[in-house]
């Protein structure tokens, strides 16, 4: 080979990019990105499609206990999960979701890296409006980037029972003591001294 000729690549240059890029800013672990094509190019409503499959090394985690279980079966028609915008053109990953033995559950869809339960946006998604809606409104939100209100809201509701139910109490006594500095300085700088 001459090095001054360049390598040929048999894959898509853009194809390339955007999984450099999900890769980059993703990582499923027992998954790969497979095919990426335009859906309705051209068209006012086109989107990114993302073909996302399971490594043949992986095996499939149980949605209730975390456990790898061998696969029971694998759906036929792949569900689609919102996935954050590129260039104001939607991208949707495209999954076939599996069923697992579980031991102790039974058979029972497994767990997927980018999404729980039946949500259609994924993890990435939902951070990603959840911080937009704090600079934002809502619906400003929603329509910058072309989702629902309700989309919006469900985001923001996730990432705020994620923290209450992942936030430290430890070393906190009570918030009474707290509450009542502030209020007697408040009284304080209103003229009513105790």
């Amino acid at each position: 080979m001459n090095v001054s000729e360049p390598i040929r690549s048999t894959t898509d240059p853009i194809e390339m990019l955007l999984k450099t890029i999900l890769n980059a800013v993703t990582d499923y672990k027992s998954f790969r990105f497979g095919k990426i094509f335009f859906e309705k190019k051209g068209e006012p409503d086109q989107r990114i499609v993302v073909e996302i499959t399971p490594r043949k090394n992986g095996k499939a985690v149980c949605s209730v206990c975390g456990r790898k279980c061998p696969t029971y079966d694998t759906a036929r028609e792949p569900r689609r999960f919102e996935f954050v915008s590129l260039w104001a053109i939607p991208v949707y990953f495209s999954y076939r979701m599996r069923r697992v033995t579980c031991p102790e559950h039974g058979v029972i869809v497994e767990d997927i890296p980018w999404g729980d339960g039946k949500c259609t946006q994924t993890i990435e998604q939902r951070h990603f409006l959840a911080n937009w809606a704090r600079r934002l409104s809502w619906s400003e939100v929603a329509e910058c980037f072309g989702t629902t209100f309700n989309k919006v809201y469900r985001a923001v509701k996730w990432i705020v029972d994620w923290g209450l139910k992942h936030r430290d109490l430890d070393g906190v006594e009570s918030l009474g003591g707290i509450a009542e500095k502030i209020l007697r300085q408040v009284r304080c700088r209103l003229g009513r001294r105790e």
